[in-house]
């Protein structure tokens, strides 16, 4: 597919993500498989598009937006070390 082609059948929902957030979780987590999606189809046949970019940023945005508050589950350091 043309990279004209690709934005022409994506662009209106690429720029329904942006000025009609959601709060649904579900909703949230569909966007963002969506964008991933069309993000590794644009890395792969238009990998120096401005598309890829526009993508990557809107991708960016999506996680940042899921992860912003997610509190580390895990110690990423020995816990040994912060014992007093």
């Amino acid at each position: 597919m043309r990279e004209s082609l690709f934005i022409k059948q994506n662009s209106e929902r690429w720029k329904q993500y942006e000025t009609k957030p959601t709060h649904d979780p579900d909703e949230l987590a569909e966007r963002f498989i969506s964008i991933t999606d069309d993000l590794a189809y644009a890395k792969t046949f238009f990998p120096k598009s401005k598309t890829t970019t526009y993508l990557n940023g809107l991708a960016a945005d999506f996680h940042q937006s899921i992860y912003r508050n997610k509190k580390d589950r895990y110690c990423l350091t020995p816990c040994f070390l912060h014992r007093s």
